[in-house]
């Protein structure tokens, strides 16, 4: 924990240069379609490949660029880094490069190369670990978290020893890629807490099934939120915005991107040097 406590999230930064999130989009049959072209990193197992995309879809507007499509008539989901905004119509989908898995699999590795999916740095399918909207309505989250770091040493499992790796450290102190966290408290002492009701949602999903180290990222660690892309790029409002003011979050105008956002932080929810723990990889 000498890094410090998790990054902030933000609702209300769809489609902007702070949304670092990770759009998914199903598509149907009599979507548009694309043949992909991977101007990077040409994975082999996609380059060429035809692709339904809705219209109106659009990669996270972060340098990352992520963007998702899943084709469940043909049982994949086909994930993106640096991904160029479809033009509605069909024709050639960039991407810097892309990868491919079974979408009604685990989100974590597959059997074999090359359908592992996932262009994270573990090797996750881009809908792992992602706290949904619907799922803090609910009051329930029944699954590990995603998780971020600044930078990771070495590899284990459920990681992708053949992934795209991102921010090696040599550092021995850094976590691994694929290490899984765990908050030590029982349901009783985190619903005792002072703290808002939507934090205890998140806190008991970490203290019952943990949080995976997926990817690197600019913060010193940080979960990953649904996007809002989800919604406002078929011109809906983001889902987001008004969950958090339903909670009592106050929004903040941030000037960079012209727009209220709304900070909803963990920071100082409990004691994270006391309370998290690392789990023996394969548990």
């Amino acid at each position: 924990m000498s890094w410090g406590p998790p990054a902030k999230n933000y609702a209300g930064v769809a489609g902007t240069s702070e949304d670092w999130s990770h759009p998914v989009y199903f598509a149907r049959r009599s979507d548009p379609v694309y043949w992909i072209h991977q101007t990077g990193w040409a994975n082999a197992d996609i380059e060429g490949r035809r692709i339904h995309i809705p219209v109106g879809a659009k990669p996270a507007g972060g340098g990352d660029a992520a963007f998702s499509v899943v084709q469940p008539f043909r049982g994949w989901e086909c994930d993106f880094w640096g991904a160029k905004t479809p033009g509605g119509y069909g024709g050639i989908f960039k991407a810097n490069f892309g990868k491919r898995g079974r979408w009604h699999g685990k989100g974590l590795r597959r059997s074999r190369y090359p359908y592992r999916g996932g262009t994270t740095a573990a090797g996750f399918s881009n809908q792992a670990g992602v706290i949904r909207v619907s799922e803090m309505e609910s009051g329930v989250i029944d699954h590990a978290l995603f998780m971020s770091v600044r930078c990771h040493y070495g590899n284990v499992w459920p990681s992708d020893s053949i992934g795209t790796h991102g921010q090696r450290s040599y550092a021995k102190d850094a976590p691994a890629m694929g290490q899984r966290f765990w908050l030590d408290m029982s349901p009783a002492e985190i619903n005792a807490l002072a703290v808002p009701d939507w934090q205890k949602i998140i806190l008991r999903a970490m203290a019952t099934y943990g949080m995976y180290v997926a990817d690197d990222g600019g913060a010193r660690w940080a979960l990953q939120l649904e996007s809002g892309d989800n919604y406002t790029s078929f011109g809906l409002p983001d889902p987001w915005v008004a969950y958090a003011a339903s909670q009592g979050i106050e929004g903040t105008w941030d000037s960079a991107i012209g727009r209220t956002v709304y900070d909803l932080n963990l920071q100082h929810a409990v004691d994270w040097g006391s309370k998290l723990k690392v789990l023996r990889p394969g548990q």
